[in-house]
This record gives structure tokens, sequence and C-alpha cells, in this order.
């Protein structure tokens, strides 16, 4: 495993490289010279994969650019104060540096503050069996000047795979839009099973950040229970129940016997 730890011209800032050659673990290491309130954000040159990323959240990575920001616990820090966020990237390290950032680290060019990232939440949606489909919409918290896209796939709840499609993609909402809409098919089937639900779930944003990731779709029954078959169903109608046949009706109980029945000419139904 190959550790360097490269240089930059940014005093409070510190950056080490754990690298195996197909991957690697980043560190970065920001200590303000003055108190920070109400945020901060950072912007690096990155150009691989990211996961697992600690101490911080995406707000994007496009073109081999990452934008990451606090999270809620050290949005606040002290004059002096270091924050530590790392992450693991899967292919190269090389060019991993620090391009801007909002934190008084002495830079002799400090940046602004970045203009504030959009929310996407999804919505919950309410369908009846026969509808075919059920749309769910995803809804930014503001318009964004470069687009949003988001992940999303289904999940199972006590709707299951024959109740719905199964299905993931991704979301996009243009630049200078806030909503764009989830479509996934429902199925029309003949049973009897009440009402049911499964979930759509957002994953990871690309130009924003998740506030509500998980919308449910509820799916009414619009099947009801045949009054010829005792209440049963399609069970059993050992316990009583009535059988129509050719023309009449026979009735069947625990210990009766079907009489008058011809099978050439009447249908137990």
């Amino acid at each position: 495993m190959d550790e360097t730890t490269p240089t930059a011209d940014w005093t409070g800032f510190a950056l080490s490289v754990d690298d195996w050659g197909s991957g690697f673990v980043a560190r970065f290491t920001f200590t303000p010279e003055e108190s920070v309130s109400g945020g901060w954000t950072a912007t690096l040159a990155v150009n691989a994969s990211v996961g697992n990323i600690w101490n911080a959240e995406i707000v994007s990575h496009d073109n081999g650019v990452l934008v990451i920001r606090n999270k809620g616990y050290n949005a606040n820090l002290s004059a002096g104060q270091s924050v530590e966020v790392g992450f693991q990237g899967a292919g190269s390290s090389n060019g991993l540096a620090l391009i801007s950032t909002n934190l008084p680290t002495g830079h002799e060019d400090p940046v602004d503050d970045d203009p504030m990232v959009p929310t996407v939440s999804i919505s919950d949606v309410t369908v009846n069996e026969g509808d075919g489909t059920a749309t769910l919409a995803v809804t930014a918290s503001e318009a964004s000047t470069s687009g949003i896209a988001v992940d999303w796939q289904t999940a199972p709840g006590t709707a299951g795979a024959d109740d719905y499609g199964i299905a993931s993609g991704t979301a996009t909402i243009p630049a200078g839009a806030t909503q764009t809409t989830i479509t996934v098919a429902i199925t029309d089937d003949a049973a009897v099973e009440g009402t049911e639900s499964f979930t759509v779930e957002l994953s990871t944003a690309n130009g924003a950040t998740l506030a509500d990731a998980s919308g449910t779709a509820t799916i009414l029954d619009n099947d009801v229970e045949d009054p010829n078959d005792g209440g049963m169903g399609d069970h059993d109608m050992g316990d009583g129940g009535s059988f129509i046949g050719g023309g009449q009706t026979y009735y069947v109980g625990q210990t009766s016997v079907v009489t008058d029945f011809d099978p050439a000419t009447d249908v137990l139904d």
C-alpha cells in the first residue's frame, strides 16, 4: 500500500492518500483560522468514483469535480478546530486536490460562499388497482442551473412482485425546472387482496441533496368476493356453501350429498 501526502498552496489544509492501485482512501483535514457558523462547502478534484464518505455529504460529482458539504454535527467550527473528511475511491488517486472552499483556511484568494444546494423530495400516491400505473412526483426545493439527476428503485411493502412492476432508473429534473415524475406499472389481477403498498426509494442525487427519499404508493383493491361461493372464495367448501349447476343451485354442507345432479347436463362452478 502506497501512502502519499501531496502538498498544496493552502494553509490549514492537509491531504493524505492510502493507495493500493485499483482503489484508495483519501483523507482531507480542514483547520479554519476563524470560527465557522452555518455550514461549509469544499470543491475537490477527484478523477475516480467515490463511495463510503464520512464527516461530509456529497452535493455533486461531475467531470472529475467533487462538491461536498458539512454534516449536521460539524456545520459550526471554532477557530483552529479541525475536521477530517474521508472517502473511499475506486480507480486512480492521481490528480486529487482541493480546488476551493468557503472555510477561512488562509488561502491568498478566498472563495465566496457557494450558492444554496437544492433539496429533493418524493411524494406519496394512492391509486386504484385498475388504474394501471402509479405516478409519484419528485420535487426540488428550487430550480438548478445545471439540472438534477436522482437514482431510484422500487421496494416491496405489503404489495409483492405480482402487484406492481419492479423497476429502477434515474429521474431527471431539467435546468430551470423543479419537478419530474416516476411512473410504476400496477398489476390489475383478480385476487381479493385488500389495500396494499410498496415504496419508491431515492438514492444518489447529482446536483442536490435528499430531503425525503421514500415515497409510498398505496394500491386500493378492486376485487370482491363472489357471493355464490359462501364467502370462501376459491377455498374448500367442506364447511358449507353453494354450487351453481345446470340451471339450479346445489347447497352443500359438511355432511351433505348432492342429489339430482346429472354430469351429462349439469356443471358445478
